[in-house]
């Protein structure tokens, strides 16, 4: 039945599921480590494997395409459906299937727990705040405010936020999150269905005013994490770098049933603070910049390079 309304982000998730797909949003992994999007021909394409992942260390590479688990085809699957043949039981053998360069690879994985925390901060060049939020779960906004807490700032001049591979989570978490740089009662975002239109805006005042913010995004930016950034941009004028961002603006709603099974179902639409559209469009960088495979292999990050860089010429 949901099947049948053709949407690839309404789904049905039996209990196990449910659980698992609760579990993600926190960050709570067994699989096999690895960043992964639907490209236009409803392919999983690797962003990046997770450093230090099973995925790494087998090889897999961003731009492999996984076409089958175990000898299933997942080309067409719902993202849930996917992952869900890809995840399982902590040290349990899993068979990926890719294609990379026209080549049809196989790879046989040992399932291990992903320690991947929600988010986590440092200093950079003694005047940079790098913030890496890697999800948008229910306990990122404390995360980060402890973290912000227990760090001297003032000596910080720039703000740099790593959205790069996240898949969003809770809207809550980013509008929160919105709420430590903006002004009061700025616009964070709206959500519109087919009855209303629900304005969102920043409601305590901020924790960290009048520092540049640049922001790094990706394919793999996807959801609540484009709210943040589409939100720092129109109030803020944060610089965005990195890639266009995946585009999903759709509003899904999680309703619980009483066998713990549940109904992810879309409602609606997210939209910027200036009604900006997301949703199948994505986030165009201010500037936009790759990184290669060269780069991935030898630790580089020319994103970060080039904002770096930038601030230095400023």
């Amino acid at each position: 039945m949901v099947d049948s309304l053709e949407d690839k982000h309404s789904t049905f998730q039996t209990p196990s599921e449910s659980q698992k797909f609760q579990e993600s949003l926190n960050q709570e992994l067994i699989g096999i480590g690895v960043v992964v999007s639907q490209n236009e021909n409803l392919e999983f394409e690797v962003i990046s494997p997770i450093e230090g992942s099973p995925a790494e260390e087998i090889g897999l590479k961003s731009g492999d395409i996984i076409t089958h688990v175990n000898g299933i085809s997942i080309t067409g699957k719902s993202m849930e459906d996917s992952l869900e043949l890809i995840k399982g039981p902590e040290n349990t053998r899993v068979k990926i299937t890719i294609r990379r360069n026209n080549n049809s690879l196989n790879f046989n994985i040992i399932r291990k727990k992903i320690n991947l925390p929600l988010v986590e901060m440092k200093i950079v060049d003694d005047i940079n705040l790098l913030i890496d939020i890697n999800s948008f779960g229910l306990d990122t906004f404390n995360q980060l405010q402890n973290l912000l807490n227990s760090n001297e700032l003032d000596a910080v001049e720039n703000i740099i936020i790593d959205l790069r591979s996240n898949p969003g989570g809770y809207l809550d978490s980013a509008i929160y999150i919105s709420d430590l740089f903006l002004e009061k009662n700025a616009k964070i975002a709206h959500q519109v269905d087919k009855n209303k239109t629900i304005e969102y805006k920043a409601l305590k005042e901020q924790k960290i005013k009048g520092k540049p913010i640049y922001i790094m995004v990706d394919r793999g930016t996807a959801s609540a994490s484009e709210i943040l950034a589409i939100s720092l941009k129109s109030n803020l004028n944060a610089k965005i770098y990195g890639e266009r961002t995946y585009g999903k603006g759709s509003v899904q709603q999680l309703i619980s049933f009483t066998d713990d099974s549940a109904l992810k179902l879309t409602t609606g639409l997210w939209l910027g603070p200036k009604m900006e559209t997301i949703n199948e469009k994505g986030i165009s960088p201010d500037v936009s910049v790759k990184i290669n495979q060269y780069d991935l292999d030898n630790k580089n990050d020319p994103v970060l390079n080039k904002i770096l860089l930038d601030i230095k010429a400023r």
